[in-house]
């Protein structure tokens, strides 16, 4: 029994524990279906005691066709244990199971003492001869329907306060299955996030070679993200479905960055298995952007992810761009570039090695306005790009304390020109300190 005092996130926080230590099985029970219908207009083919009666029925016109009735109904009623002890047959009579059951009536009755659904199923494939099982799933189950069919409203067990803090309206005290799962998903997938960012993880040893304080620093990120008084996390609309595209935000956000790309196709997902460092790395710099914010309408004011690049408007009037690589900005600029302005920082968030601090220099056409509508207009963009680890290792000096390295992290994208000219051979000489 459940200790009705303990807090809903506590309840929330162990249940996502027992998935995750296969202690639980999720699945949807037989009343989401038993009347369900379709939308074509078929009846409740997915209630176990329509399907039963279908079966029944259609074994005994079956029955019927036989050449060897008398054959056919020993073993009907030896099979289904319905015949008389001196072996009269019941087939076709009042005491015929399938007659009843092909009837349904007393179906609950007979199906708990003698009938199942599988058994009926076996009996069917025995007597139906060639192509028996196609036939089964196809003519008489009607599965193929099943897709068509409209869920009713499920049940489960949180209520009243609970369900309000989960996220139920103020007009109903229970939480409906969809708004359930969702909460599982969220709180699921950021717990699982937090084990990412644990020591012996790729985002832990990418993040060591440029970050002193690194064990504090991802203790500070996980608190923010995901404190212990929300365990969906502090943002869960970044699990929620965009109506657009079908993806969740953070999936859009992910796809833009590492893509260049706004559009994505319908219902894609990428797994944090196959982006350890991306997803941690994209959600880290927001982190150290806005630390200090804690409602989902001012990170909406300051991420823009439209028009196939990624920007952090965090710095006035200087537009800073998170990129996965050159290639993938060189794409994303093609389509966009000439919607930035004139000087922007852009933070390449890959961990291919080859790339580099540098300056990208790029000059767009524009349309003309007014009385010069048939002369384009000269656009000049300047990016300065700048790996995510050079950021935090200037003159070799490493910061040693989260809020060092969050004024680092401002104060090297306020000197892009500096960082960048490091990159560039013929200059590295001349932005030496001089000792």
């Amino acid at each position: 029994m459940v200790d009705s005092r303990i807090d809903v996130n506590q309840k929330m926080s162990r249940l996502v524990d027992r998935f995750f230590e296969c202690k639980v099985v999720p699945f949807i029970g037989a009343g989401v279906s038993k009347n369900a219908l379709c939308k074509s207009g078929n009846g409740q083919i997915g209630d176990t005691g329509k399907m039963i009666g279908a079966i029944a029925k259609k074994l005994l016109n079956l029955m019927e066709k036989d050449h060897e009735p008398n054959q056919w109904l020993r073993w009907c009623c030896s099979f289904l244990e319905c015949g008389e002890e001196n072996n009269q047959s019941n087939c076709g009579k009042r005491g015929c199971l399938l007659k009843q059951l092909s009837g349904n009536t007393n179906t609950d009755k007979y199906l708990r003492k003698y009938m199942t659904l599988d058994k009926l199923c076996e009996m069917y494939t025995w007597v139906a001869g060639k192509d028996a099982q196609r036939s089964l799933v196809k003519d008489v189950l009607k599965i193929q329907k099943f897709s068509e069919l409209t869920p009713t409203a499920a049940h489960n067990a949180i209520t009243g306060a609970d369900a309000k803090k989960l996220g139920a309206t103020e007009d109903k005290e229970h939480l409906t299955a969809d708004l359930f799962w969702k909460r599982v998903y969220q709180a699921a997938f950021w717990q699982l996030l937090k084990k990412y960012c644990n020591h012996d993880t790729p985002i832990y040893a990418y993040l060591s070679s440029c970050i002193y304080p690194v064990e504090a620093l991802l203790s500070g990120f996980k608190s923010w993200l995901v404190p212990p008084e929300k365990p969906c996390g502090r943002f869960p609309e970044l699990l929620e479905m965009d109506n657009d595209l079908q993806v969740t935000v953070l999936t859009r956000w992910i796809h833009c960055i590492r893509y260049g790309e706004t559009h994505c196709s319908k219902g894609i997902y990428l797994p944090l298995i196959e982006k350890p460092v991306l997803l941690p790395l994209v959600m880290l710099i927001l982190y150290l952007t806005a630390g200090n914010q804690e409602s989902w309408e001012e990170i909406n004011r300051i991420v823009d992810a439209g028009n196939h690049l990624f920007i952090l408007n965090i710095i006035e009037n200087l537009p800073v761009i998170l990129f996965h690589d050159t290639s993938v900005f060189n794409k994303a600029l093609k389509n966009a570039g000439a919607m930035l302005r004139n000087v922007n920082i852009g933070i390449i968030v890959s961990c291919k090695l080859e790339e580099e601090a540098g300056i990208i220099h790029q000059r767009f056409d524009l349309p003309g306005t007014g009385k010069n509508q048939d002369l384009p207009v000269k656009k000049d963009v300047t990016i300065y790009k700048i790996p995510f680890k050079e950021l935090f290792c200037r003159d070799g000096d490493m910061p040693r304390s989260v809020d060092a390295l969050r004024d680092q992290f401002f104060a090297s994208l306020r000197m892009p020109k500096l960082i960048a000219a490091k990159a560039r051979p013929k200059l590295r000489n001349r932005v030496r300190k001089i000792s």
